[in-house]
């Protein structure tokens, strides 16, 4: 049935807002140890760029200004230009070894269950 669907193309993927009522994969507070979990789940190879453990310091900081405890001016005040820097340039670089994985997996096919 869902390869005749998939085949005559009238088998679609649900939207997002639907699955996600069905099916919890994370709570939205992904930190760079959280992510690396949900990946391997997957088969994902794990994010290893330097600096992924700043991912933390990130998600903690939107948290505290997402749940009020501090503004948005305040979240980074005692950080120093070159610290939101480094927080920068480690959350591109993991986010760029995230992606490199993931379409790695894809181009790999190993989402695909094997022959037996």
């Amino acid at each position: 049935m869902h390869m005749e669907g998939t085949l005559d193309q009238t088998l679609k993927f649900p939207l997002l807002e639907v699955f996600s009522k069905k099916v919890k994969l994370f709570s939205g507070n992904l930190d760079g140890r959280k992510l690396n979990e949900l990946l391997k789940k997957y088969g994902i190879g794990p994010i290893t760029a330097p600096g992924r453990e700043k991912l933390v310091t990130v998600k903690n900081r939107r948290n505290s200004v997402a749940h009020g405890e501090d503004m948005f001016k305040e979240a980074c005040r005692d950080l120093s230009d070159s610290d939101l820097i480094e927080l920068r340039d480690s959350t591109f670089a993991a986010l760029d070894d995230l992606v490199a994985n993931v379409e790695t997996f894809l181009a790999s096919r190993a989402y695909l269950v094997p022959d037996r």
